[in-house]
C-alpha cells in the first residue's frame, strides 16, 4: 500500500510544529534542500530494506544497455520464465575474462553488457532510480491576489528558445517547429510535444530552458497547466499542481511565468476554480515549481519527515522547542521498529529459484 503526501504539506506541519509558520522567514533553496536531503535519507534507507518499493524493471533489448542514475552500484538482472514455466534465473556478475558467459552481465559505469539478449533470451533489469529533487509551490497556501487582469498575451510573449527560433502557429498548415539560429537548416519539429488532440493551447509562454504551457479540454472546458524542460532531448511534461493539496486537480492557466531558483517566485495564473462575488476568476501569483508528491509505504515516514524537518527550523531560529525533540525522538524510534520488520527482502528474487552446485560450493 502507497502513502502519499505533498511537499508543501510536510513543510507547512513542520514549520506548525516548529511555531514559525512563515515562509519569509527561509530561504526557498534551504527549505528545498532540507526537503530533498531528508526524503533521499529515507529513500535510501527503505530501497537498502525492500528495494521494490521504489525499484524500476525494464526490459533488454540490446546486448549494451544505458541505464539512467541508480543509488547504488549494484541491479539486478534475471531471465524471465520460457516457454516450458521453468523458474526465473538470476544472473551473475561477470568479470573481464568471462564476459561473454551465458546467464551472466557486466556493469561499467551506467552501461550494462548482457550477451544473452543477443542470443534471444527475455532478460529483465531491475534497478533503483535516483530519487527526484523535491520542489514545491510557494505561497501556495496564501497566494497574492492580483487586480485587475494583467495585459499580457500568454500565447507565445517571445519565440526564442535558447539557440532556437519557435515558427508555426500549431495548425496542420503550420505545425510548431524550431530553427537553429546558428543553422537555419536545422530545424526539431515539436508539434507533437506542445499540441494534444482534443485540447486548445490557452498559453504558451518560453523561458529557457523550461516551457509553461496550458490547455482547455475543448470536452470539458477544464484547464491544465504542465512545466517541460530540455525538450529538443526529452519531452516529458509535468503537471503544475499548486492547489492539488485540497484533494483536487488545480484548474489554473499561465498568465505570466519565469523561473526563478532565487525566490521561487516568477508565476501569475487565473484559477479557474476559484471566483469573486462578480463571477470572474482570481489572478494569483504563486511559485514557478510544481508541489512534489512523495510515496512512501507507511505514514511514519511523514511523522519523520515533520519532526526532523522543524526541528531545523527551530535550529535556524535558535529556538529549544521540547515538542520538537519529543516528536524527534519518537519519529526515530518509530521509524527505526518499522524498517526492522522485514530483513527477508534482502534475498527475496533470489529464492525465486533454487540454488545450484555453485551456490553450495
Amino acid at each position: 500500500m502507497r502513502y502519499t503526501f505533498y511537499a508543501s504539506d510536510i513543510l507547512e506541519s513542520a514549520m506548525e510544529l516548529a511555531q514559525s509558520k512563515a515562509l519569509n522567514s527561509y530561504s526557498f533553496r534551504d527549505c528545498m534542500n532540507w526537503l530533498t536531503q531528508l526524503w533521499q535519507h529515507c529513500y535510501e534507507r527503505i530501497a537498502q530494506i525492500d528495494e521494490g518499493f521504489y525499484s524500476t524493471t525494464v526490459q533488454l533489448t540490446e546486448k549494451l544497455t544505458t541505464l539512467p542514475p541508480f543509488v547504488r552500484n549494484t541491479v539486478r538482472i534475471y531471465a524471465s520464465r520460457d516457454i516450458i514455466d521453468a523458474p526465473r534465473q538470476p544472473y551473475k556478475q561477470s568479470s573481464m575474462t568471462d564476459i561473454q558467459t551465458p546467464l551472466t552481465f557486466h556493469i561499467s559505469g551506467n552501461d550494462v553488457l548482457c550477451p544473452d539478449v543477443a542470443r534471444g533470451r527475455w532478460v529483465w533489469c531491475e534497478y533503483t532510480p535516483e530519487p527526484p529533487f523535491i520542489t514545491f509551490t510557494k505561497n501556495n497556501r496564501d497566494p497574492k491576489l492580483i487586480t485587475p487582469l494583467p495585459t499580457d498575451n500568454p500565447i507565445l510573449p517571445q519565440r526564442r528558445y535558447g539557440g532556437y527560433m519557435l515558427e508555426g502557429n500549431g495548425t496542420t498548415a503550420l505545425p510548431y517547429v524550431f530553427r537553429s539560429m546558428h543553422s537555419p537548416s536545422n530545424t526539431f519539429n515539436v508539434q507533437h510535444t506542445f499540441v494534444k488532440p482534443g485540447y486548445t493551447i490557452n498559453a504558451l509562454i518560453l523561458d529557457h530552458p523550461y516551457v509553461f504551457i496550458s490547455y482547455e479540454d475543448n470536452a470539458t472546458k477544464d484547464w491544465s497547466s504542465w512545466i517541460l524542460k530540455d525538450i529538443l532531448d526529452q519531452d516529458i511534461p509535468v503537471p503544475y499542481n499548486p492547489f492539488d493539496f485540497q484533494g483536487r486537480p488545480s484548474q489554473v492557466r499561465y498568465i505570466k511565468a519565469k523561473w526563478n531558483d532565487y525566490t521561487g517566485m516568477g508565476v501569475v495564473i487565473e484559477d479557474q476554480l476559484d471566483q469573486d462575488a462578480q463571477g470572474n476568476n482570481r489572478i494569483k501569483e504563486l511559485g514557478w515549481t510544481p508541489d512534489t508528491i512523495m510515496h512512501y509505504p507507511s505514514p511514519i515516514m511523514r511523522n519523520y519527515l515533520v519532526a526532523n524537518l522543524a526541528s531545523k527550523f527551530a535550529d535556524l531560529n535558535g529556538a529549544q522547542l521540547t515538542a520538537v525533540d519529543n516528536e524527534v525522538a519518537s519519529a526515530s524510534y518509530q521509524m527505526a521498529n518499522f524498517l526492522d520488520k522485514n530483513k527477508s527482502a534482502w534475498v527475496r528474487m533470489d529464492r525465486t529459484t533454487p540454488r545450484t552446485l555453485g551456490d553450495l560450493l
